[in-house]
């Protein structure tokens, strides 16, 4: 274990209380001195050794005073004093969520011996420019008698900060000195320590203290990155004139409609308790803003209620504005119903008492709690599902950041399937004439089940096939930006999950509820996890049945007629679809494209190892070539197969020559590739490893599949191969959401048994030519002969 990246603290080092001694001002000094400190609960704390208990992090303090989660876990990971070293594969298996800081020691009897502690690298730049630009803010537009703007030591070296009756530079915060300004009158903190602020939030909150986060870590080149991908979403923006230069890569983009803004022409309307723009100007979208406005974020400007985009802080309540105030609105305008619920917890009190205690009492930490196979399978406990269980956790637990927003990481698994922010939904159609869009967090994204259990899959069998129905479910924080990421046409239809209610209020929209199906679920308490958005399968059927029952209430699935010429579509702001090609990529493409055909007719395409060529291979190629004008056959050329690629090439080349529409094409390092799917190449040593097909088959539809106007891909079916069959489920659930038809062909057969080339390549190992001539082509048994694979 390297003590550069390890280092063991003994017991005297370390912060030892008993449940006694908690109290929010202690655990309040500990961690906004150090977030990522480790409280440990001990009993007989006064005896020379100390039972643990469990352990307070500074995660598990802001969960109980913000959600009432439980403050200790109970269930923490530990180490043996004599099994020291699988700390290091602990922290292993959580790197990507930096959850574990530090890991208690203890003895055969569970005594508390010290911790194994994770060197943690906190990101201490500071933008100063950042810093400046939200002190002029808050100096020119804040409404509060007092601002306190926290920051580090190092803010006296900045020379722009004045003496200031209104604005007050605080180095250091107590829960006592918080506590004194809950009792101010007008007063607003902007915090800019961002680790601490997880913390102080807890209290802002409690106190009711209107605060926001300003994240000073950020550079200047990530604060532009941020400011160009959300600005993509939107056509007309609203910049202050003194900030404007900031703006020159959007501003010099003629997509874009920059609107600058005075400071002079902003006052606070008291009566309404919002900020008001008093000019004569176009109104914008939304206003780029350093700091966020964290009660109303959003101004009135000729009218109309415009969200506020805080560029350093990630606000909630932005999302729901922008989606009250601006993309409902451009919904009625292109003929796109929609149908507005209400998060289940917001109305928590309405069927408590169908609960004993408090939900949230069950516990954050999934994997830890006894009663969590039983909750996910609705209480029937086998081998088969608890493959499920752990196949959800692993498939909805990943996040990334694409198109300029935080969504679901891209997953293929047999329980979990997301594309680009799509969970997959059992039953849809191939062809279909409108889409209903179902945006939400996990209630809709279905976190507890998998995707034959979603909401979308059990409605599904109640609509029409006119509809796909695609499941956009994911975290509250970017829902506009993903509702902004789509594309809508006249008589599609959006159902959505909202949170924050008062901008749908304000604007006039009606939001509907859904609490009083939690009373007719049979043993409901059984169903639900730690929050009523979180519920299993039983649960989710009930759930569906009743959003279905008020979406038909409202005739939202009914057919409808508009004009021929009415073909009214819906892009949101001035979105760039256009793929990023890598340079490799593109030169085998200008490669590749000299093999390519023009014709009018539908362009198939199969992606085949060959290894090597067999009259199934013929097979599924003949039955494919039948059913379009060209046929694409791409050779995967990496050279980890049995035999060579310029002998696979050289086979396909021979097995077809006689079909005139097949194009025999190498396949490049972007089909089929270590690149792209490396564990297609251990498949027969691993034959049920688990991989994921996205990348893969995001490149072929989105860029190979353009570029050759390929419509359908063909692929064998595969009875045998685990690792195949997968890849093929995957294909089944992919491409057809990104345009392109799947066809699995059934295998050929000789005397009732399949033809593989795993068979071919064994006769030629154990030389049994015979039956080899069965197996393959004349030309290619002759080929083989020449090359020396068959030898005799």
């Amino acid at each position: 274990m390297g003590d550069k990246i390890f280092f063991e603290n003994g017991l005297e080092q370390l912060v030892v209380l008993e449940e006694k001694d908690i109290s929010d001002k202690l655990l309040f000094n500990i961690f906004n001195g150090n977030t990522r400190r480790i409280v440990y609960i001990v009993e007989n704390r006064e005896n020379s050794r100390k039972l643990l208990v469990g352990i307070i992090t500074a995660g598990n303090f802001r969960r109980n005073k913000l959600g009432n989660y439980p403050l200790i876990n109970r269930n923490c990971t530990k180490i043996l004093k004599s099994n020291k070293d699988t700390a290091e594969r602990i922290f292993f298996e959580h790197k990507d969520k930096d959850i574990i800081a530090a890991v208690p020691i203890v003895d055969n009897e569970g005594y508390l011996e010290g911790e194994i502690c994770k060197k943690v690298i906190f990101n201490n730049h500071k933008n100063l420019d950042l810093i400046k630009r939200t002190y002029i803010e808050l100096k020119k537009l804040s409404h509060y008698k007092t601002i306190i703007l926290i920051l580090d030591k190092n803010a006296n070296e900045l020379d722009f900060i004045e003496e200031d009756s209104k604005i007050k530079i605080v180095n250091e915060i107590s829960l006592e000195g918080l506590m004194e300004y809950a009792q101010s009158e007008s007063l607003f903190v902007c915090d800019c320590e961002k680790e601490k602020y997880r913390i102080r939030e807890i209290f802002y909150e409690e106190f009711n203290i209107p605060h926001t986060l300003c994240d000073i870590t950020e550079t200047e080149e990530e604060i532009q990155k941020i400011v160009f991908s959300k600005a993509k979403f939107y056509q007309r923006i609203g910049v202050w004139k003194d900030e404007c230069s900031r703006f020159d890569n959007i501003i010099n983009d003629k997509s874009f409609s920059v609107i600058g803004l005075d400071y002079e022409k902003c006052y606070w309307d008291e009566n309404r308790k919002i900020y008001v723009y008093d000019d004569d100007i176009e109104t914008p979208e939304c206003i780029f803003m350093d700091i966020s406005l964290s009660e109303k974020p959003y101004f009135c400007i000729n009218g109309k209620y415009v969200p506020v985009v805080s560029i350093a802080y990630r606000n909630p309540k932005i999302s729901t504005c922008d989606i009250a105030f601006n993309i409902l609105p451009m919904f009625e305008q292109y003929g796109i119903k929609y149908m507005i619920f209400r998060s289940p917890d917001d109305e928590y009190g309405k069927v408590k008492e169908y609960f004993s205690g408090n939900i949230k009492g069950k516990g954050y930490y999934w994997r830890q709690r006894k009663n969590y196979p039983e909750f996910i399978t609705g209480g029937d406990v086998n081998d088969d599902n608890i493959e499920e269980i752990e196949g959800l956790f692993n498939g909805l637990s990943r996040y990334a950041k694409t198109n300029g927003f935080t969504q679901q990481a891209d997953i293929t698994s047999r329980y979990v399937n997301i594309v680009d922010g799509e969970r997959y939904t059992c039953g849809n159609p191939e062809t279909y004439e409108r889409t209903a869009f179902f945006f939400g967090p996990c209630l809709v994204q279905g976190n507890f089940v998998s995707d034959g259990y979603t909401m979308t899959s059990y409605m599904r069998k109640n609509i029409s096939n006119d509809f796909y129905l695609k499941n956009c479910g994911d975290n509250w924080n970017d829902m506009n930006y993903k509702m902004r990421n789509q594309i809508y046409h006249l008589g599609d239809i959006v159902i959505l999950l909202v949170d924050e209610i008062e901008p749908f209020r304000i604007a006039g929209y009606k939001v509907n509820s859904i609490i009083n199906v939690y009373r007719s679920i049979p043993s409901v308490e059984k169903h639900v996890w730690n929050s009523l958005l979180h519920v299993n399968k039983i649960a989710m059927k009930y759930i569906a049945e009743e959003v279905y029952s008020q979406c038909k209430e409202q005739k939202l699935f009914e057919p409808i007629s508009y004009s021929d010429n009415d073909n009214r579509t819906l892009i949101f702001g001035v979105k760039n679809k256009k793929n990023e090609i890598p340079e490799e990529l593109k030169k085998w493409i200008d490669y590749a494209k000299k093999y390519s055909i023009s014709t009018k007719g539908e362009i198939g395409s199969i992606v085949m190892n060959c290894n090597p060529f067999t009259k199934g291979h013929r097979y599924l190629i003949e039955r494919a070539s039948e059913q379009v004008k060209v046929l694409y056959v791409f050779v995967v050329e990496e050279d980890r197969s049995f035999f060579k690629f310029k002998d696979r090439l050289k086979m396909v080349e021979i097995g077809t020559a006689d079909l005139k529409n097949v194009i025999v094409i190498p396949s490049g390092r972007y089909i089929i590739s270590t690149e792209t799917l490396p564990g297609y190449f251990e498949k027969e040593e691993k034959p049920f490893l688990q991989f994921d097909a996205t990348q893969d088959l995001k490149i072929f539809s989105d860029i190979i599949a353009k570029e050759f106007n390929i419509t359908v891909r063909f692929a064998g079916e595969e009875p045998i191969d685990a690792f195949t069959n997968h890849y093929n489920e995957a294909m089944k659930k992919f491409l057809p959401v990104h345009g392109i038809r799947f066809v699995e062909v059934p295998r050929k057969k000789i005397n009732g048994d399949v033809i593989s080339a795993t068979k071919v390549r064994r006769c030629i190992v154990e030389k049994k030519y015979d039956e080899l001539k069965d197996l393959v082509l004349p030309e290619i048994y002759d080929y083989l002969k020449k090359q020396e694979y068959i030898i005799g």
